[in-house]
């Protein structure tokens, strides 16, 4: 059992909460027992595996957010804060990941975007996240995750687990357009160590289409609680390459008409000089074949082929998920 450094003490008692293995909270008051075997006693008398319990928070007030099965793509991005539902910011937010099995681009983004917005709004607050409990997300979810920003951290006894290479660029937010410019010299210096390896052609395209999607999230989405946040995976077993960026921005998602002001956003973007269009047309002058979504309130966009499809009446997504996708 673990308190953070920083726990309340409430009556001179330190308070925590717990959680069972299906991420259901333990109500009411406990005495916690190590016993000979390892396990901990709760006093109702309910005994499980230290494995099992899961520390949700060491302070009163905490908002935490479970994960499990496959966070991947699209799915992951229920994940985001709903600005409609937005409770009052508490000091401490937790990630709970432990169950989560696969996560791609797509997970490693949302969850950037979920530790800043709550930095951003509870001020001096702290984030934790909970790593999974099985390899090869608990790899893949550190490598995503990178160097976590001041006040956010994985739990002080989790291990370090080895490198994993399919990881392009680890999901992190961009403060301004030298620093998307600097993700081009990123992707292009870190291509040959990359496994499965990106080609040539692969890692020219992400180096021209990171900093254009992250300026576009920096352009448009300035007031993003999150700011812009790029992420970029091989995924080997689905065959592709993933480049996601991701903001809280609200322009489109609060829209009376999302699917409208979606297809206005397109317009726009076909008109600028590395635009989504102009992306696609160098994805065909290197032999890729590449997808776009895109995802925003109650809208879709895609593209896979010569024309965009748009579709309307979606589950909700907060903010703007943009992803392309390289089909190898």
């Amino acid at each position: 059992m673990t308190l953070l450094k920083n726990s309340r003490l409430a009556g001179g008692r330190p308070r925590i909460a717990l959680a069972g293995s299906n991420g259901s909270r333990l109500r009411g008051d406990y005495v916690l027992r190590l016993t000979d075997n390892q396990s901990v006693r709760l006093s109702t008398p309910v005994e499980k595996p230290v494995s099992e319990i899961e520390y949700l928070s060491g302070m009163s007030d905490h908002h935490s957010i479970s994960m499990a099965g496959d966070i991947r793509r699209l799915s992951a991005l229920g994940h985001l804060p709903d600005p409609r539902n937005r409770r009052g910011a508490d000091d401490e937010l937790l990630v709970a990941a432990t169950q989560v099995r696969a996560i791609d681009a797509w997970g490693g983004a949302v969850i950037c975007a979920l530790v800043d917005d709550h930095l951003y709004r509870a001020g001096e607050g702290t984030a934790c996240v909970w790593p999974p409990s099985e390899e090869p997300a608990v790899s893949r979810l550190h490598d995503l995750l990178g160097t976590l920003p001041p006040r956010a951290s994985f739990p002080h006894d989790a291990r370090t687990p080895p490198r994993d290479r399919s990881v392009v660029i680890p999901a992190q937010r961009v403060y301004d357009q030298d620093e998307a410019d600097a993700l081009a010299l990123w992707v292009l210096a870190t291509a040959f160590h990359t496994r499965p390896r990106l080609s040539r052609p692969e890692a020219k395209l992400l180096s021209t289409a990171a900093p254009a999607l992250a300026g576009n999230g920096l352009q448009y989405a300035s007031a993003s609680t999150c700011g812009t946040v790029i992420c970029a995976t091989i995924e080997a077993s689905e065959r592709e390459v993933q480049l996601v960026a991701v903001d809280l921005g609200e322009e489109v998602a609060r829209a009376a008409d999302p699917e409208a002001e979606l297809r206005g956003a397109i317009r726009i973007a076909q008109d600028g000089f590395g635009g989504l269009d102009n992306l696609l047309q160098r994805a065909r002058q290197l032999g890729l074949s590449a997808s776009v979504d895109i995802r925003s309130g109650t809208a879709q966009a895609r593209w896979s082929g010569e024309r965009w499809r748009f579709t309307g009446g979606r589950p909700f997504v907060a903010g703007w998920a943009v992803g392309l996708t390289v089909h190898r």
